[in-house]
């Protein structure tokens, strides 16, 4: 479903198939990152997606956050809100379904 909406993998996007954080290899431990979407509903992934990834970030990179707000998925809120408050980042709310929200980093 998600290349039916983005296309096809190609040398700046991969698709990663299956529970984060088990789910990462060495490979991405050595990656830089500029844009970076987590839709991982439970607070535990949320948490291991935003730390795992933020120090491999580029400063003004984006992170895209799935269901935010959707009222559904309370875990995946509460781990995002900690986490940008933690490490002085505004989250920026998107008016769609899921009520996903995406932040830039500052450092």
């Amino acid at each position: 479903m998600v290349k039916n909406v983005i296309g096809e993998e190609s040398d700046v996007c991969e698709f990663v198939k299956g529970y984060f954080p088990s789910s990462i290899q060495k490979k991405h431990r050595k990656e830089k990152f500029c844009l970076v979407s987590l839709d991982c509903d439970l607070y535990a992934p949320m948490k291991a997606g935003l730390e795992f990834f933020y120090p491999l970030m580029e400063k003004h990179g984006i992170f895209l956050l799935h269901d935010y707000s959707s009222l559904y998925w309370e875990g995946s809120k509460r781990a995002i809100d900690e986490f940008c408050e933690l490490n002085n980042e505004k989250l920026i709310l998107i008016p769609d379904k899921s009520g996903s929200a995406f932040f830039r980093k500052t450092k």
